[in-house]
């Protein structure tokens, strides 16, 4: 395998190596293990372009082959690959920016790692890798050259997985009407304790940030090498994090760990993962046995409580020893923690800049807090030059960065009162509010995932050509993390989306959205588009989801369980008897697959919409739909004679001789033909659904699209 100068000299650039005669063996060796592969050799490196990982996969070589342009690393859909493979001559210039671009990095290791990044994104690593980009193979080359360094060159390795647990409850229980005001700063505080615990973790064991394999929704996993240090560092880590955690939060989040069996340079990865898969999932069945000092706390439990004063925007209760503040209205006293997540999303649609430190201070900073690993969070405007610093969803710019779903919302732009309560400048706008419609107001709420992730990264997608290593976890981790958590903000970005959503969270490959009901619903929509683009039309790689449709005065945390169910409803759908679940959306409480039933439903409700605003059509039409297709499914289900077809006959003839416009008759024609035939304009379609049921279904989505957005 060929590399070069490139290779040896922007690993020895980090300063992570000692500069020995060992150096340059030590990180072709490292090389050989970030591949899996055992011949490697250095040679000139010569630019190939890259595949994308998530097109490769599975086994895609029957699809039409796609690869990354020649460009930075960037937040905007020109970073997206396409089937026009760059020329030699195009590669050339990019690389050689990139080189010179090294020279004026020269001794500066933040900077070298940033534009390896920048550049590094998408350049292939080799020819025969072409689907590894540059960047995360040398980043899992400098970690395992680390690892060889510490171990004594010893090629004896482990990974370190861990994650928050009881994300989902602690995000969304919040009882308050003053939910928007919390819960986008809540979410952001999520990130930011679990890259706190990836700091604590990486400082314990003395490892660099090219050591974390993958790190998102909550969850991490890091390069170690395997010694007895490194378990024993790694135990007190999970217990003095948990400790800490539950100071804090109680038994409202915890730390679940796990340490994999070690493996050497030809190790079946996808086996050690899996292994440690199982091992964490077991390991929140054990989260008190090895952990003394929490096990006593809850041994001090006893049946009490409801007596003392409460959060009133979380319902928890005043601790004796608990910090409180009064918010800006001057009256109500929440938990320090409260007050803190709100400041938090408040002050995160200006800021630009994150320092996370335990030393530094930050002159200037918008916002501080202080997490319960005792690290500070600050938050910056523009033009931050504090050592440090990085950047929010700018991989684009002059220094490090790190990506977040949903930074930019709806908020007051001054203070003003809404539904009793006083809201202040640059809070987000509540609920109930981003629900409004022109006579109709709903709120959407919004659950979707991609499906079958852990599939995806086992041994069954393998093929001969095709093996797992930690470079593609890494390259994998990093493609949904460009996707989920920096180009959702690209999308939100647009009008009607900026003004009528909130993303609450979106990371690793799953997100949750709150805003009005159609706007949401859209969003879900060019979500799937633009994931299958990023994904270039893989298979092997579908997203599932759900909305709930909700008052805008609706509890947050029922709405989001409704969303939770909306969603595996659809994880759980089969278009077909025989059919493979998932691939599927769930709307107004009916799964539908994307390709064969949605987009047959969505046909359907435009051409209702259409004649509904025209006045060609009235909603004496949409009830007597509704009213056959349960006369339809009753009598299909006690297996009574079909006579809804006689009644639906005579109904549609009247409403035919009774409408004038030949549009409307013809449709109204097409459609009762269909449904006696259970067909669609006269084609047959695949679904587990009867036509009337999914001509109710669309007539029920242009029915309240009509009402919300009058034309």
């Amino acid at each position: 395998m060929t590399h070069g100068n490139i290779l040896i000299s922007v690993v020895k650039s980090l300063g992570l190596i000692d500069q020995t005669d060992r150096a340059e063996s030590l990180i072709v060796r490292a090389a050989t293990l970030a591949l899996g592969k055992e011949d490697f050799t250095v040679e000139a490196y010569k630019p190939v372009p890259q595949r994308p990982v998530l097109q490769n996969l599975a086994n895609t070589s029957a699809l039409q082959p796609y690869f990354f342009r020649p460009n930075k690393l960037s937040l905007s859909n020109q970073f997206f690959p396409d089937t026009t493979k760059p020329d030699a001559r195009s590669l050339d210039a990019f690389f050689n920016d990139f080189k010179n671009e090294l020279k004026t990095a020269a001794g500066d290791a933040d900077r070298t790692w940033l534009l390896l990044e920048q550049y590094g994104s998408s350049l292939a690593c080799h020819p025969d890798a072409t689907d590894i980009s540059l960047f995360d193979f040398i980043k899992i080359t400098t970690a395992y050259a680390v690892c060889l360094q510490k171990n004594g060159e010893k090629e004896a390795f482990c990974l370190l997985a861990a994650s928050v647990s009881g994300i989902q409850n602690y995000l969304y229980d919040i009882i308050s009407k003053n939910a928007a005001k919390l819960l986008k700063g809540r979410s952001f505080y999520i990130q930011l304790i679990t890259d706190s615990l990836v700091e604590k973790l990486l400082t314990d064991l003395d490892l660099p940030p090219c050591n974390v394999v993958y790190a998102s929704g909550g969850g991490f996993y890091v390069l170690a090498p395997d010694n007895n240090e490194t378990k024993e560092k790694f135990d007190t880590f999970v217990k003095e994090a948990s400790q800490n955690l539950y100071k804090k939060h109680k038994a409202g989040l915890f730390v679940d760990a796990a340490i994999s069996e070690s493996f050497g340079v030809l190790a079946n990865l996808d086996v050690v993962w899996d292994d440690l898969m199982d091992k964490i999932g077991r390991a929140k069945w054990r989260r008190l046995s090895k952990n003394a000092a929490l096990l006593g706390e809850f041994n001090k439990y006893t049946e009490f409580g409801g007596t003392k004063e409460k959060d009133p925007i979380t319902n928890v209760e005043f601790g004796d020893t608990d910090e409180t503040e009064v918010l800006k209205d001057g009256v109500t006293k929440v938990l320090k923690i409260t007050h803190d997540q709100i400041e938090l999303g408040k002050h995160l649609r200006d800021t630009k800049a994150i320092l996370t430190t335990k030393d530094a201070k930050a002159v200037g900073a918008k916002f501080s807090m202080t997490d319960p690993f005792d690290y500070k969070h600050y938050l910056l405007g523009e033009g931050s030059k504090i050592a440090g610093v990085k950047a929010l969803n700018a991989p684009d710019g002059n220094t490090t960065f790190l990506l977040y779903g949903g930074d930019r919302f709806p908020y007051f732009d001054k203070k003003e009162k809404w539904d009793g309560d006083w809201y202040h400048a640059g809070e987000p706008k509540p609920y109930d509010l981003l629900s409004q419609g022109d006579n109709f107001d709903r709120l959407g709420v919004l659950r979707m995932d991609v499906d079958g992730l852990g599939t995806i990264l086992s041994s069954k997608m393998e093929t001969s050509e095709y093996r797992l290593n930690l470079s593609r976890y890494s390259a994998i981790s990093r493609s949904l993390d460009w996707f989920f958590k920096g180009y959702l903000n690209t999308i939100q970005s647009k009008p009607a989306y900026r003004e009528h959503t909130i993303i609450i969270y979106s990371g690793g490959d799953d997100l949750f959205i709150v805003g009005r009901w159609k706007e949401v619903l859209d969003f879900a929509k060019e979500i799937r588009t633009e994931l299958n683009r990023w994904v270039c039309n893989n298979p092997a790689i579908t997203i599932s989801g759900g909305i709930a449709i909700v008052p805008g005065k609706f509890p947050i945390m029922q709405a989001a369980k409704m969303a939770a169910q909306a969603e595996d409803d659809a994880k759980d759908h089969k278009v077909a008897k025989d059919a493979l679940p998932k691939n599927a959306f769930s709307l107004l409480d009916m799964p539908l697959h994307w390709d064969k039933e949605f987009s047959l439903v969505e046909d359907l409700k435009t051409d209702v919409l259409r004649l509904l605003q025209q006045g060609k059509i009235t909603n004496s039409f949409l009830t007597k739909v509704s009213a056959h297709a349960y006369a339809r499914q009753l009598q299909s289900k006690k297996k009574l004679p079909q006579r809804w077809r006689w009644v639906m006959a005579y109904d549609f003839s009247r409403f035919i001789e009774r409408v004038k416009e030949p549009e409307a008759k013809q449709f109204l024609k097409q459609v009762m033909q269909d449904a006696f035939a259970n067909r669609h304009k006269e084609q047959n379609f695949t679904s587990r659904y009867h036509y009337l049921d999914l001509l109710n279904l669309a007539c029920r989505w242009a029915e309240l699209e009509h009402r919300t957005i009058k034309k």
